[in-house]
């Protein structure tokens, strides 16, 4: 429900939009008239289908982190793992293997 929730709130400039557009259409209005000037009517547009889109692509995560116990769970285990191994590998030192072998191994 919240997912619906967050992309009906972050969708509902853009469907403002068209219905403008439709309601300005259907009775033969010039769309500019609506608006001060044609800039900011090509510009409520992109902010209506890119910033809009855009905002709900990256809220969708961090609401899947909150509600979803299994999304929880497998992001911390993802956090965990990145951790020990950037504290095993040394951040790209060379570990020995064996003291009296002069190889070395890259982890």
């Amino acid at each position: 429900i919240m997912v619906t929730m967050v992309y009906i709130v972050l969708n509902l400039p853009s469907f403002i939009n068209y219905s403008v557009y439709v309601d300005l259409r259907v009775r033969g209005v010039e769309m500019i008239e609506r608006y001060s000037s044609s800039f900011l009517w090509n510009y409520s547009w992109n902010v209506t289908f890119v910033l809009c889109v855009t905002l709900n692509s990256c809220v969708n995560p961090v609401v899947y982190l909150l509600r979803n116990r299994n999304y929880q769970k497998a992001a911390e285990r993802s956090y965990r793992d990145i951790i020990k191994s950037a504290g095993s590998t040394g951040s790209g030192i060379t570990k020995h293997t064996n003291v009296s072998d002069t190889s070395t191994s890259r982890l």
